[in-house]
């Protein structure tokens, strides 16, 4: 990336961490990442599942025949029917939420009606790598540290969106414009899924290579990038392999 490029994309930071972990703890249980199989969009997943206890499954759009999915199993990808995700058989626990990641455009509504046996469904239209990790960064709670990380991680800086606000009176704002908004559009980026707000922005083109869609039951030809970037740090204790059977 361009160090013009990276002047643009700084992550927005959670700068009032303490208040923040304080009055919103982070959410338990497994998280499950339903993203486009993409390269970029996939490394953000692979590294939200280093340091969170996140589930990254991949899905490529056929039209009426349905979507192609493979689930992660921390070593290679699993190929699964429309019919075992559907029934969440290919886990061994049921996670407490699913973020179906792409706008209306490019999310199957085969995939969104699935998706519904999960206790909370939300829709993450990002697919840029900074919308990614600011969306993510809200609905896993991130910590400073793990903001740091992040922004080693992908070279981009940490924007304090907040400071501003915190120069007038706590008392003339609601509470949801004093603390940290990490997405760029106050529309909130990420949503319930079929709540207001779920975007009808046309799909980015198909990129070629890697990003194309590839052969019946054939997963990603990629998998996460184990090379730790410098200054990075380590990850945030040990998580645990996905549950998957």
């Amino acid at each position: 990336m361009r160090a013009s490029s990276r002047a643009g994309l700084g992550l927005a930071a959670a700068l009032l961490a303490g208040l923040v972990s304080g009055m919103a703890p982070r959410p338990s249980g497994w998280t499950m990442m339903v993203v486009p199989a993409r390269y970029t969009v996939l490394q953000v997943a692979f590294d939200m599942a280093r340091r969170f206890p996140v589930i990254v499954v991949s899905y490529q759009p056929r039209g009426e025949e349905g979507p192609l999915l493979h689930a992660w199993d921390g070593r290679d990808w699993t190929y699964l029917t429309l019919d075992e995700y559907r029934n969440g058989g290919f886990l061994r626990v049921r996670p407490a939420r699913a973020v179906l990641v792409g706008g209306a455009e490019l999310l199957p509504e085969q995939l969104i009606e699935a998706s519904r046996w999960c206790p909370l469904v939300l829709n993450l239209r990002a697919l840029d790598t900074p919308g990614l990790i600011n969306g993510m960064g809200q609905i896993l709670r991130f910590r400073a540290a793990d903001w740091k990380w992040f922004s080693a991680r992908y070279n981009m800086p940490l924007i304090d969106r907040n400071a501003e606000l915190r120069r007038k009176s706590w008392y003339d704002h609601a509470p949801e414009e004093v603390l940290p908004w990490l997405q760029e559009d106050r529309g909130g980026g990420w949503s319930g899924l079929g709540a207001p707000g779920v975007s009808a922005e046309p799909a980015p083109e198909e990129a070629s290579g890697a990003e194309s869609i590839v052969e019946e039951e054939a997963g990603p030809d990629y998998g996460p990038e184990v090379a730790e970037p410098a200054g990075a740090g380590t990850a945030a204790g040990e998580v645990e392999e996905p549950p998957l059977k």
